[in-house]
């Protein structure tokens, strides 16, 4: 279980190549021959076209790859675990040609820039380490690197133009990542404050949009916790739980002691979309509310994505869906706090 949750494919184990059988055809995904059942696997995801189309189409050009280079053996085990190590490769794939295109041109322009204004490692080494340039050719190298991205012009002004088609690749890859980039240009730009020397102005420009960059990930914080305290009031006017109730919630309580504390869970996991409203659990609607965590801080979100998956193969829905939710939350706690997360991220 430890290789499925910590992404390792394909696994080692037969067990685990057949717990990865099973979940496949729960979701449809496989017929009982061990077969892909291409149909059934795009009809899955459909919730998710209206909520991420970025995603869902994502999801499609994985499946299209995946259905021409899975291998069918008899054993559906052993074909499950083609389907998973296909899957996992072929959506870092995805993302990887865009980050390997960058880092290459960012390396390019780099070299180049470094030997125009004569940078030492020293200098280098400042910026990789994302520190204020201190040298003069340091500060000279960033405005070079601006004006070969397009950012700037010669003459130190900012290239409002430029600086957009910059982003274009940025928007086709990750249009979430594209906006948040596009609000700090505007903002920064509005704010810049030009110099005689632009490789002054550059590094103002520079620092500026780590600044911004900062204050956009604690507005998503803000904006989640704000999101977390309406959704809790409303479900504790929908389930009429009591301040006892809230209060064993507040201070994680797990399992809560009425049935009105459990089902304020339910409600609250509907809302964020981890559960459906009969009672299900909702796997897609899940990758679609975790991804604002995903921009915001990459390393928790793989964290948080490995305890849903955890979880939602271990807890099994129940007729009563409030109970299913409790179980959901407690399963939640206690991989958090094996992880040495706080669990008040899932509880």
């Amino acid at each position: 279980m430890a290789e499925l949750i910590s992404h390792k494919f394909p696994p080692t184990s037969h067990e685990a190549r057949c717990v990865l059988a099973c979940f496949y055809k729960e979701l449809h995904m496989m017929k009982e021959d061990g077969s892909f059942d291409k149909e059934a696997t795009v009809k899955s995801f459909d919730e998710i076209k209206d909520l991420d189309a970025e995603l869902h189409g994502k999801i499609l050009k994985v499946i299209d790859a995946c259905e021409a280079k899975m291998q069918v053996f008899d054993d559906p085990c052993e074909s499950a675990s083609s389907m998973a190590t296909c899957v996992v490769t072929e959506m870092a794939a995805l993302d990887q040609e865009f980050i390997e295109n960058f880092l290459e041109k960012m390396q390019k322009i780099g070299e180049v820039c470094a030997e125009e204004t004569h940078a030492s490692s020293d200098d280098i080494a400042e910026l990789i380490e994302k520190k204020g340039p201190t040298s003069h050719e340091a500060k000279c190298m960033v405005f070079c690197i601006q004006r070969k991205f397009g950012v700037m012009k010669e003459d130190g002004t900012i290239d409002k133009v430029g600086s957009v088609l910059a982003l274009d690749p940025v928007r086709d890859a990750d249009p979430e990542l594209f906006k948040k980039l596009l609000t700090i240009f505007i903002s920064c730009g509005e704010k810049a404050t030009f110099f005689d020397d632009p490789c002054e102005t550059g590094t103002q420009l520079m620092l500026c949009g780590r600044k911004e960059g900062e204050s956009l990930d604690q507005e998503f914080i803000d904006e989640f916790m704000e999101k977390i305290q309406d959704i809790g009031a409303a479900c504790a006017e929908e389930t009429n739980a009591s301040s006892d109730d809230i209060a064993e919630l507040v201070s994680r309580q797990i399992p809560p002691s009425t049935h009105e504390g459990k089902c304020m869970l339910f409600c609250i996991q509907r809302n964020f979309n981890v559960m459906k409203p009969d009672g299900g659990i909702n796997r897609a609607g899940a990758m679609v509310a975790l991804k604002p965590l995903q921009k915001a801080d990459p390393q928790l979100y793989q964290k948080v994505l490995k305890i849903f998956v955890t979880c939602g193969m271990r807890v099994k829905p129940v007729a009563d869906p409030c109970d299913t939710a409790t179980a959901l939350t407690a399963c939640g706690k206690t991989e958090a706090e094996a992880m040495g997360l706080d669990e008040s991220l899932l509880a």
